[in-house]
């Protein structure tokens, strides 16, 4: 159970009535999953957001037959706007705007570069893109989740789906990332569904509908396999 799984649900829920027509992948890293998106959701746009140049050739090699449908952004989001530096990591999907912490080191990773990066806040780039609506979002960006959705809170007004990587521990111990982050993602009006590899949040009326009509509701038989 991880995010093939949530995409299948949302997928068979939505069915071809109400197709999935618009998709943010934040953090694409080389389009692993925007060619999930793109398979599963034939007629959805995808807007992705990768701030990493190493990963942008094989990313445009890889999407090329839907060319578009994707666009990628070389920036990455925030909660405010401007110039951060992204360290570059040896595992570069593990790569961040925060330092390294003691068990990623432990874990053999290092930091091989720093680079200068551009963010913005989703806010901002949905309203310069005239998005007025998402059907799906993903975001895996490495420690900085709360930040992103923090930069996001009149965006997740329009967001049906939220598929979201939570690592507090990125900025230490005691971080209270994951209590805001579910607090404001309740606030939201989103319902946690739960852990399929990372969280998945919905609000679209198509997947809780199903949920509620189905003898084994998919979170239920999710806790249990």
């Amino acid at each position: 159970s991880d995010i093939y799984f949530v995409i299948k649900q949302v997928r068979e829920a939505r069915g071809s009535q109400s197709p999935v027509s618009m998709v943010l992948d934040v953090g694409a890293a080389d389009g692993d999953k925007t060619l999930a998106f793109l398979e599963a959701f034939p007629e959805a746009k995808v807007l992705c957001f990768e701030p990493q140049r190493s990963k942008h050739e094989r990313f445009y090699r890889r999407v090329q037959q839907w060319n578009g449908q994707v666009e990628l952004c070389d920036v990455g989001l925030y909660n405010t706007s401007g110039e951060m530096p992204l360290s570059i990591y040896s595992y570069a999907d593990a790569s961040s705007i925060l330092p390294i912490t003691p068990y990623l080191e432990k874990q053999g990773k290092a930091v091989t570069s720093v680079a200068p990066i551009r963010v913005h806040r989703l806010d901002d780039v949905l309203r310069e893109h005239g998005i007025t609506h998402v059907d799906f979002m993903k975001v895996d960006v490495e420690g900085v989740e709360w930040e992103v959705l923090d930069g996001a809170r009149e965006s997740l007004a329009m967001i049906d789906n939220l598929y979201v990587e939570v690592s507090p521990l990125r900025k230490g111990l005691r971080s209270r990332d994951h209590i805001l982050l579910f607090t404001l993602l309740h606030d939201a009006g989103f319902t946690f569904m739960g852990v399929y590899g990372d969280f998945w949040f919905t609000k679209d009326r198509c997947v809780l509908d199903a949920w509620q009509l189905s003898s084994e509701p998919v979170a239920i038989r999710d806790s249990q396999t």
